[in-house]
């Protein structure tokens, strides 16, 4: 009897520690103090360079990437001001299909706001109603829609089934006053994320805050100081970097307009990759590799010359930039300081099909 006992009440033990981790974010902090060093060259960083080219289709014709995420050998585009749709493209840039169409019945849209995707489906959130839609990854047809209780602005998925969708915020408005909700996997929520503060810009609100990795999904909003670094296993665990910029930093007053008038000031606006050695990105007006073991940033350049258009998707040891759909844009960057694609690339680019580089680290 003595001996059922005390099993049973190890067992009992085992499952209410179990209970009581249940719903705990295993969230971390880490606090950087900018330091700046223009002796390293991000091109000394690069094992090899190597373009993808975008197979040209009339299907497929981009005006710019407002989201990028490579899944299970795909690429999955979404162009929102231009095209307004999710393209899909192997690695090797073939083109493969695209999602949805325009109009009012079963998988057609009136206009896409975002979209995320996992191994088994493409999620499409709209600008009109609260819902998403539900495509295969396979050929990118209709499955089924679900309505949601909010109105997001970007979303994004995880292993575990959960979702993230990332709130219209404004400080001036009462609601919402969080940036991120998490819903289970039937869209149920779960809780808010991230009160916004004074800090937050309430001018503008980017069209895709989310940025993925391998490993990670990324958010930052419009002149922050602040990463949030989630795995892409579970929204429940994430890593918050925040950066000192110091002399550097936006006043206060400032962060309320939409068009700052100090280019010497460093802040996070575009998407910012991490990982466990760096974050690469654009910090103010110029795009800088911070070694986080090192706590430094080393310029693009160190004349300062602005040499990307935007960081897209990134694994440990590659991210994809720089997409090119006009070759005058290519040239200006090329004079500015960037190195040149080989001839048969720009030939690709003269005739105007689009290119993502991709950067491969050492």
């Amino acid at each position: 009897m003595k001996i059922k006992f005390i099993i049973h009440f190890f067992i009992l033990f085992l499952l209410s520690a179990c209970q009581s981790k249940q719903g705990v974010s295993l969230s971390s902090s880490t606090k950087y103090v900018w330091n700046e060093d223009n002796k390293a060259s991000i091109y000394d960083s690069f094992d090899t360079i190597q373009y993808i080219i975008l197979e040209e289709n009339p299907q497929a014709y981009l005006q710019q990437i407002d989201k990028l995420i490579v899944q299970d050998g795909k690429i999955f585009v979404f162009d929102r001001l231009g095209r307004n749709q999710v393209v899909v493209f192997d690695t090797t840039g073939k083109f493969l299909y695209g999602v949805g169409r325009k109009g009012r019945g079963p998988g057609e849209f009136i206009r896409i706001c975002n979209f995320t995707v996992d191994s088994n489906y493409i999620y499409i959130i709209h600008d009109i109603e609260p819902s998403i839609m539900y495509h295969s990854v396979k050929d990118g047809s209709f499955i089924k829609k679900k309505r949601i209780s909010f109105f997001p602005s970007d979303i994004a998925v995880f292993k575990n089934g959960d979702f993230a969708f990332t709130l219209p915020f404004s400080p001036a408005t009462p609601s919402p006053q969080n940036k991120i909700v998490i819903t289970d996997n039937q869209l149920n929520i779960k809780k808010y994320l991230f009160p916004l503060t004074p800090q937050d810009n309430e001018i503008i609100n980017k069209l895709s805050p989310f940025l993925y990795t391998d490993q990670s999904v990324i958010f930052n909003s419009y002149y922050s100081d602040t990463l949030i670094i989630f795995d892409r296993v579970n929204p429940d665990s994430y890593e918050t970097v925040c950066i000192d910029f110091g002399k550097y930093q936006i006043p206060l007053s400032y962060r309320k307009k939409e068009n700052l008038d100090n280019d010497s000031w460093l802040y996070i606006n575009e998407n910012v990759v991490a990982n466990s050695s760096f974050l690469f990105g654009r910090f103010g007006k110029q795009f800088y590799l911070y070694d986080r073991k090192k706590q430094s940033a080393s310029p693009t350049e160190p004349n300062g010359f602005y040499t990307y258009t935007r960081v897209h998707y990134a694994t440990d040891n590659y991210f994809l930039s720089s997409f090119f759909n006009r070759y005058n844009v290519y040239l200006s960057l090329v004079d500015k300081g960037m190195q040149r694609a080989p001839l048969c690339i720009e030939e690709q680019m003269e005739q105007g099909n689009c290119v993502l580089i991709k950067y491969v680290l050492k």
